[in-house]
């Protein structure tokens, strides 16, 4: 995957913030190195969920290269961004950071279920969302279970 990719797919969003995000990336001289840092988009969960699902139909070999994804800071995401990203995130992904993004439980649930089946995650950032006590409890047994996970709430 390279840089070209990941800002056509950024500007076919066509945001103010993406597109500025896409001319970012284009400009790194270093290629793409796995790790999609997308903070602070204003992004929608539609948004979310067309991106990751396009990032990762690029090839094969994309789910593969990519390990670690941020989109902190999109509190617009929400729980049908999460449900998104559950159903298309790579099971490879070491780290995904998901800070102030409007999840709640539904979206905690769908997240923690893609947990169950990722078998590279080493941690995972949830802080600042709306996660009640009962889903912080079944985060921490998960953690209890699988101590090889850092689940920060």
């Amino acid at each position: 995957m390279t840089n070209q990719q990941i800002a056509e797919i950024l500007r076919s969003l066509s945001t103010q913030h993406c597109l500025r995000k896409a001319d970012r990336i284009e400009e790194d001289e270093e290629e793409f190195t796995g790790k999609l840092d997308l903070r602070h988009l204003s992004l929608w969960a539609t948004d979310v969920s067309r991106l990751v699902r396009d990032i990762c139909q690029l090839n094969m070999e994309t789910s593969g290269m990519m390990s670690s994804i941020n989109l902190s800071f999109n509190n617009l995401l929400s729980d049908e961004g999460a449900i998104a990203l559950a159903n298309h995130l790579p099971r490879s992904l070491s780290e995904v950071h998901l800070v102030d993004c409007g999840i709640g439980d539904l979206g905690g649930t769908a997240i923690l279920e893609w947990m169950d089946s990722a078998h590279g995650l080493r941690i995972i950032n949830l802080e600042q969302n709306n996660i009640s006590r009962a889903m912080r409890e079944r985060f921490e047994a998960f953690a209890n279970d699988n101590p090889h996970v850092m689940i920060v709430l």
